[in-house]
């Protein structure tokens, strides 16, 4: 069974049209995230543009996936090719998260970004987003450059 009643209680926004328990994964502009076990249960949540409507002052990241046995929460966004690599969009969610469900924790909390111009995991650019992103917002900072596949074993 799906936790996304319960988040949308939380939340707000329309249960029918912003989360989703169908469906294990989610494109734009050519980029992927996908859950990898299908028997998971867990809610999405469309937010810019869906929990957040478009024309928002504060942009939010494109999607939250949330593992309803583990309660863990990914801020998801995609983004096309030309786009900068920032995690604002995500921290600007989290933050927005963090107001409404007062015992979500930052180890609960993955950012991930997947796009077109990734830097190599190797980067110093990217290890230094990636640890302030552990240091402030989140457990981890996962990204890739077109296909990102959570294990969620």
């Amino acid at each position: 069974m799906s936790c996304c009643h319960t988040y949308q209680q939380q939340l707000g926004g329309d249960l029918s049209s912003h989360y989703s328990s169908i469906g294990h994964s989610v494109s734009e502009r050519g980029k992927t995230f996908r859950l990898g076990n299908r028997s998971v249960p867990f809610c999405k949540i469309k937010t810019d543009g869906g929990l957040y409507p478009s024309g928002q002052a504060q942009k939010k990241c494109d999607w939250v996936f949330i593992l309803c046995e583990t309660n863990r929460f990914y801020f998801v966004e995609l983004k096309g090719s030309g786009k900068t690599l920032k995690d604002d969009q995500i921290v600007q969610t989290i933050q927005d998260f963090k107001n409404k469900i007062s015992s979500l924790s930052k180890d609960q909390i993955y950012g991930v970004i997947v796009g077109s111009n990734m830097p190599s995991q190797n980067t110093a650019t990217l290890r230094k987003m990636q640890d302030n992103f552990r240091k402030h917002h989140g457990n981890k900072l996962l990204t890739h450059s077109s296909l990102y596949e959570l294990s969620t074993q």
